[in-house]
């Protein structure tokens, strides 16, 4: 499924009061580069009021998604409860702002997938290491144990290394003390 199921046509709507439902899963978020969500089920539900000059559009966004512990990588369910607005109106698009959407003169359809990406993924806490928030949530040990046995391998690796312009002050080091 495209983006073309987050299209909303408000051409021919009366003024008053629409409500739109949509789902979001797992192709939606696919869509976006650079995602890191994944196994989602979302419930969207928008309530469009159309006015003579502007729309309002209200957004009561409910559901799940599954997102990579920062720790161990194990997939980490995470509750969603947006309410968000914004407002849309016909004008200048350079004048659009965070809560008001400007599209161009003669426009009768508005693309909300690109907003609802942005509520969802500004709802997903920064940091997620959900085994110091919950006490039955535990992080993958196997994973943490291979990421510790790699960190320490490469850290002895660092060590063995010695760096050329540090090579040749110890045996300027060296030549000094067999000197004195």
């Amino acid at each position: 499924m495209g983006r073309k199921q987050y299209v909303i046509q408000f051409g021919g709507l009366s003024v008053g009061t629409h409500l739109f439902e949509m789902e979001i899963n797992d192709s939606f978020f696919k869509n976006f580069e650079l995602s890191e969500i994944s196994d989602s089920t979302i419930n969207v539900k928008i309530e469009l009021v159309k006015q003579n000059n502007l729309i309002s559009l209200n957004f009561d966004i409910n559901g799940e998604v599954n997102i990579a512990c920062d720790r161990c990588a194990k997939p980490v369910p995470v509750p969603l409860s947006i309410s968000e607005s914004i407002v849309v109106k016909h004008g200048n698009t350079e004048e659009s702002t965070d809560e008001i959407l400007v599209l161009p003169h003669g426009e009768t359809e508005v693309d909300v997938s690109h907003l609802l990406y942005e509520f969802v993924s500004l709802a997903i806490p920064a940091r997620r290491v959900p085994c110091e928030e919950d006490e039955n949530v535990e992080c993958d040990n196997e994973a943490l144990k291979k990421l510790n046995d790699l960190t320490e391998q490469k850290t002895k690796k660092k060590s063995n290394e010695i760096n050329p312009l540090w090579e040749k002050l110890n045996e300027l080091k060296k030549t000094k003390s067999k000197n004195q």
